[in-house]
């Protein structure tokens, strides 16, 4: 609204816009925001499967009675089960992510679990790994109390490697 300034008046100038173009985008937008807001809620229900399936995996591997540790493809660990802690120290407190099946061999001789070491421990760390310092594809050995396992090494497609406890004290003891 402005004035005129010869009548003392006031007159209306009114200008058209198409706005089709404008509404055009906010229904373009609004499709962006819903397609969105599907893909976030994907996500998340990727993202709760996922959980649930890590926790059912770290479940069983937990409840498996001997001992069970994965090392990534550079040779780190990153899972293992209570047994394999027991397995390697009396305080399962000290192994943690990122060490070596070297450095878990090392802590389990400092912790007297394999005594008959005690006489040659490089060569008996040479017996249990390969020259890159990850686990030989099979180990057999005997625990005090006459206890015997045969360890595996097993590869995974993804580069990781899995190391399995099986006891097989008692094939040992018929033989």
């Amino acid at each position: 609204v402005y004035s005129d300034e010869d009548d003392e008046g006031r007159y209306v100038c009114a200008t058209y816009r198409n706005i089709a173009k404008l509404k055009k985008a906010e229904a373009t937008a609004r499709k962006a925001v819903e397609k969105r807001d599907l893909a976030l809620a994907e996500q998340e229900r990727i993202n709760a499967e996922l959980k649930n399936t890590q926790s059912r995996m770290l479940a069983v591997t937990e409840a498996y009675p001997e001992p069970i540790a994965v090392y990534d493809a550079a040779g780190y660990l990153f899972l293992w089960n209570s047994a394999f802690a027991a397995s390697a120290t009396d305080d399962p407190s000290e192994i943690k992510p990122g060490l070596t099946h070297r450095d878990i061999l090392c802590m389990s001789l400092d912790n007297g679990k394999y005594p008959e070491a005690n006489i040659d421990r490089e060569g008996w760390l040479a017996h249990r790994l390969n020259a890159n310092g990850a686990a030989k594809p099979m180990v057999n050995i005997e625990r005090p109390g006459d206890i015997h396992y045969r360890i595996q090494s097993i590869p995974a497609g993804s580069g990781d490697n899995l190391v399995i406890w099986f006891n097989t004290t008692e094939p040992v003891r018929q033989r």
